[in-house]
C-alpha cells in the first residue's frame, strides 16, 4: 500500500527506480511512487542506509533531478 498523494508529505526523499531497488533491499520502506520517482520518508533508517551506501548510488542520488 502506497500513499496515494505524496505532495503533502513534508519530510520525503524521491530517487530513481535503480537507487530505490537498493533501498527497499536494505530495509528501508517504500512511501509512495509518483510516475518515475520512488519516495522515501526521510528518517534516520534511510539517512543510514545512504551514508553507508555504495559509490554507484551515491553517485546516482548526485544526478537524480
Amino acid at each position: 500500500m502506497f500513499i496515494v498523494n505524496p505532495d503533502v508529505i513534508i519530510y520525503k526523499k524521491g530517487f530513481c527506480e535503480n537507487i530505490s531497488n537498493y533501498l527497499e533491499n536494505h530495509g528501508v520502506p517504500l512511501l509512495a511512487i509518483e510516475g518515475d520517482k520512488y519516495y522515501f520518508a526521510e528518517t534516520d533508517l534511510l539517512n543510514k542506509e545512504l551514508k553507508e551506501s555504495p559509490w554507484w548510488v551515491k553517485l546516482g542520488i548526485l544526478f537524480t533531478p
